[in-house]
């Protein structure tokens, strides 16, 4: 599928902890967000969801090594669950390292949301040509 400028469309990773703080998958607070973005943009990105275990933290960093892999990137969103809360800066810290030593970091850009209504606008900023009204 191509978006309108002719290339395919941009592939971007949330990786997020509201599983566990909400119990709801960050598929699904992916999928609401996208909701307020025209049908025309939303073609134009492949959104996936990456859940972080805050129980099983150093299995979590070895799946997210596998997906980072999975797929090349064009963004990494990682969440305000994670960013937000002082008790959660080492887990932030060391997801955003784990994608810093994965990733051409050159060619994939590393994004920070503010809340789960913020993915959108998250993308829109550092994906502009990709946004259609």
């Amino acid at each position: 599928m191509a978006i309108q400028n002719g290339t395919t469309p941009k592939n971007i990773l949330t990786v997020s902890l509201a599983k566990h703080l909400t119990g709801e998958p960050v598929a699904d607070v992916i999928a609401q967000d996208w909701k307020k973005a025209s049908a025309a943009t939303t073609r134009n990105f492949t959104n996936v969801g990456f859940d972080v275990d805050f129980h099983n933290f150093d299995h979590t960093l070895e799946d997210l090594r596998t997906s980072l892999h999975e797929r090349e990137w064009d963004g990494i969103l990682v969440g305000w669950c994670l960013r937000g809360k002082p008790a959660h800066t080492e887990m932030f810290e060391r997801v955003v390292g784990v994608c810093f030593e994965e990733l051409k970091v050159e060619r994939t850009k590393v994004m920070f949301c503010t809340g789960p209504d913020d993915l959108v606008h998250t993308v829109q900023r550092n994906f502009p040509e990709g946004f259609v009204a």
